[in-house]
C-alpha cells in the first residue's frame, strides 16, 4: 500500500556479528534509552538503534562473566539501565552494560522447577520475578524474597503487569487480578461464550494499551478487557461452575468458593495474606478501614 515500508527481516547469520544470536525470539523490550533488547534461545542481544551496534551476551562454561543459561525467556530493564534476564531453573542474571558486571541470582524451590517467564520492574526499583509463584528482587542489594505474594504460591506464572497499585497475573489457570495487599479479587478463565472470559485458560501475555484497554494473549487467541474499578465482591454460597462464566471459571489452588463479580464472571475470595505495594498504599488502606462503618 502507498506510504508503507516493506518489513526488514532480521535473522541470525554466523557471518554477521551484528545479527541476533538466535531466531527463536522469546521476548522483546525497548528501554528508556531507545535500545531494543531481544531474548532468544541462544542468549540476549541489545541493539543500539542510534549507532546500529549490537551487544550480544552468550553463555560460556569458561567465564563467570557470561550467561548462566543460553535460553533467555524474559527481560526487564530498570531505570539505571541494568537488565534482568529470566532463565531456566529459576535463575536470573543481572547485567549492567555500562560496567560489564554480571550477577547471577538463584531462586529457591519450587521456583527452580520453572523458567522465569515474567519480570516486572516496580516503582521502588525492585523487580518481581514469576516462575512458580512470584519472588521479589531488591533493586539495590539484589536480595531475593522467595515468596513475595503468598496468594500466588504454587501458581505457574507466565506474565505480570501493573494494574494501578495492584497487579495482573497471567498463569496456566487464567488471569488473576490482585489488589495492593496481594489479595486475589478475580480470576478470568476460558468462557463458554466469547465475551465471558479469555480465549484460552493459560495466559501467556498481558499488555495495557491506553484507551485500547488490557490485552490478554493465550494459546487460543487474544482478548481485550475494559477492567472495572477494583472492589471486593459480595460473598455468595454458589459453588464453582454455576456462574455465567462457565464450568472452569474459577478454579483456584485452594478450596475457596466462587464469588460472583459485578459485570459477569466469577473470582476467588480475597486471601488474607498481603504483600504491600507501597507504604503510601498501606496508609490509604488503613485510613479507609478506620473510617468504615
Amino acid at each position: 500500500m502507498d506510504g508503507e515500508h516493506a518489513p526488514t527481516l532480521i535473522q541470525h547469520d554466523p557471518a554477521l556479528p551484528v545479527s541476533p544470536s538466535g531466531d527463536a525470539v522469546r521476548a522483546m523490550l525497548r528501554d528508556r534509552s531507545g535500545n531494543v533488547w531481544i531474548a532468544t534461545e541462544r542468549g540476549v542481544n541489545r541493539h543500539d538503534t542510534q549507532a546500529r551496534a549490537v551487544l550480544s551476551v552468550l553463555p560460556s562454561p569458561l567465564s563467570p562473566l557470561t550467561l548462566s543459561d543460553q535460553n533467555v525467556h524474559s527481560v526487564a530493564v530498570d531505570r539505571q539501565g541494568r537488565a534482568r534476564l529470566g532463565l531456566g531453573q529459576g535463575r536470573i542474571d543481572v547485567l549492567d552494560p555500562a560496567t560489564g558486571a554480571l550477577h547471577r541470582l538463584q531462586l529457591e524451590d519450587p521456583q527452580t522447577a520453572r523458567e522465569v517467564q515474567a519480570l516486572l520492574p516496580l516503582p521502588d526499583g525492585s523487580v518481581l520475578a514469576g516462575a512458580r509463584g512470584v519472588a521479589r528482587i531488591d533493586g539495590r542489594s539484589l536480595e531475593v524474597t522467595p515468596s513475595a505474594i503468598p496468594a500466588l504460591e504454587g501458581e505457574v506464572v507466565n506474565a505480570l503487569a501493573r494494574d494501578g497499585d495492584g497487579l495482573l497475573v497471567g498463569t496456566q489457570e487464567g488471569m488473576l487480578r490482585l489488589d495492593a495487599a496481594g489479595r486475589v479479587l478475580r480470576r478470568w478463565q476460558r468462557g463458554i461464550t466469547p465475551d465471558s472470559g479469555t480465549a484460552d485458560t493459560p495466559v501467556h501475555g498481558i499488555d495495557q494499551i491506553g484507551a485500547a484497554g488490557t490485552w490478554v494473549g493465550t494459546a487460543g487467541g487474544s482478548a481485550s478487557f475494559r477492567l472495572p474499578p477494583r472492589y471486593p465482591a459480595v460473598p455468595s454460597p454458589s459453588p464453582c461452575g454455576t456462574t455465567p462464566a462457565g464450568p472452569t471459571a474459577c478454579r483456584t489452588t485452594t478450596s475457596a468458593p466462587c464469588w460472583p463479580m459485578r459485570g459477569g464472571g466469577s473470582g476467588s475470595a480475597p486471601s488474607a495474606a498481603g504483600w504491600g505495594w507501597s507504604a503510601a498504599g498501606r496508609r490509604r488502606r488503613a485510613r479507609r478501614r478506620a473510617s468504615a462503618p
